[in-house]
């Protein structure tokens, strides 16, 4: 998505804060040297996994147009929809 929108990847604290608060849910560690959850491309904002720990992201391409994107993991996938994603969606997008 960073190429393709022309964007810079880069460490994002919001993202990272998401992360770190999975790994600690589940007494893991968040290796930042190793793993590369935090990184998203600039002016994107993340989206909270519920059940795993990648986050998503999604981007504000015009007024009623965002993109979403979300790990492939069916389980993760859905929780995010129905849990992240259709709650934006129906607060910040006019669905005419």
């Amino acid at each position: 998505m960073a190429k393709y929108f022309k964007k810079d990847l880069v460490s994002n604290q919001e993202t990272l804060d998401i992360v770190l608060a999975q790994y600690q849910r589940y007494d893991r560690t968040y290796n930042i040297d190793k793993s590369h959850y935090h990184m998203i491309p600039s002016d994107f904002s993340p989206i909270v996994n519920p059940v795993g720990f990648a986050p998503g992201f999604n981007f504000k391409i015009n007024r009623d147009t965002y993109i979403a994107c979300v790990p492939g993991v069916p389980s993760e996938f859905s929780s995010m929809l129905e849990q992240e994603i259709i709650p934006f969606v129906k607060k910040n997008l006019s669905l005419g």
